[in-house]
């Protein structure tokens, strides 16, 4: 080969080279620029997401408390207030347990509260003997008139409006009208559950009638709970103020989550008791997950944002935990299908 011949291969070869390294180059950069612009694409629309749930929340819990405080203040609760501390004083004057009553009232803690509270709990429920230490006729009587008499199951006792077999006496004949007031109150905002609570810590009403109505929230088995918590703050600030208590384990909810927004009940300037407001997980999870439907707020098929509460857990559902029960409820039905169709065959 002539050198001018080898000058010109040589060349080209340069240039070819220097073509295909600047091609490279730019495919790589493009390629970065391409990926670390994705990459920030995603990180923005996970921001707008957590932005977007953080105000969400942010605007609920102020709407609530809100609604709290002037609840609080209104006339009716007021009135509901003073009429079950007084009608509870009075009960066993109008009504009284039949016998046995006491026996069957506690046989119904056993077999609907404790018993199924410690297969899920570490911690054991109260016994017996700790839950009822202290009661009086009067809790003695709310208890088997609206919980044990209730025929509605323990998710539903709040249907009940009046016991059919204690319709006659003074607290039960006033309970009615309230108590529908308070139903269309929960119903309309989304309440977990509603207390009124004396100044002597009983739980004069509840909405749900759980396992908390009628004992004391100062020395009864559920002080130490975040409803005792609340009742306790919101003695000690004004009128018109509230006190929100942070998620826990509650144990009249089996140890399910809930959070308490409280305010005070004042009348001629002295604390009468509180208005509390249970504010249950669900309604903050359905937030944080979209009723469990990511894809649609643009997470895609492994986003999801978190809720975490000043102990460092959690206050929402984990999408990879909800979709692996998700994924082995489904494949158990379908086994337990195809199982009835070899069945039938």
């Amino acid at each position: 080969m002539k050198i001018k011949t080898k000058l010109i291969v040589g060349s080209l070869t340069l240039v070819i080279t220097g073509i295909a390294i600047i091609s490279f180059m730019a495919n790589y950069i493009a390629q970065k620029t391409s990926t670390e612009a994705m990459s920030e694409l995603a990180q923005d629309k996970l921001s707008s997401a957590l932005e977007f749930k953080k105000a969400y929340i942010t605007g609920y819990l102020n709407s609530l408390s809100n609604q709290i405080e002037l609840l609080a203040r209104e006339q009716n609760t007021d009135a509901a207030n003073y009429f079950f501390l007084n009608a509870l004083d009075t009960y066993n004057t109008q009504s009284s347990l039949p016998k046995g009553g006491k026996e069957e009232i506690i046989a119904y803690y056993q077999q609907n509260f404790e018993i199924p509270y410690n297969k899920n709990n570490i911690e054991p429920a109260p016994t017996p003997t700790e839950y009822f230490k202290a009661f009086d006729d009067n809790q003695w009587l709310q208890q088997y008139h609206y919980i044990v008499q209730n025929p509605n199951s323990i998710a539903e006792k709040y249907k009940m409006d009046t016991p059919v077999n204690d319709f006659s006496s003074g607290y039960s004949n006033g309970h009615s009208g309230y108590h529908t007031i308070f139903k269309k109150y929960a119903e309309k905002s989304g309440y977990g559950d509603i207390y009124l609570i004396d100044d002597q810590g009983r739980v004069t009403y509840s909405l749900n009638k759980g396992f908390e109505f009628g004992t004391s929230i100062i020395d009864g088995p559920f002080a130490d709970t975040g409803l005792g918590r609340a009742y306790q703050a919101a003695l000690n600030v004004k009128q018109g103020e509230i006190v929100v208590e942070d998620f826990s384990a509650y144990a009249p909810l089996f140890g399910a989550p809930a959070a308490f927004i409280a305010s005070p009940l004042v009348k001629f300037k002295r604390v009468r008791g509180a208005f509390i407001v249970q504010l249950p997980i669900k309604v903050i999870d359905s937030i944080m997950t979209n009723n469990k439907q990511w894809k649609k707020v643009g997470l895609g098929d492994s986003g999801e944002t978190y809720l975490v509460g000043p102990d460092s857990r959690l206050r929402n559902t984990q999408r990879l935990e909800h979709e692996i029960l998700t994924s082995i409820l489904k494949n158990s039905k379908n086994l337990t299908m195809n199982i009835l169709n070899l069945s039938i065959k």
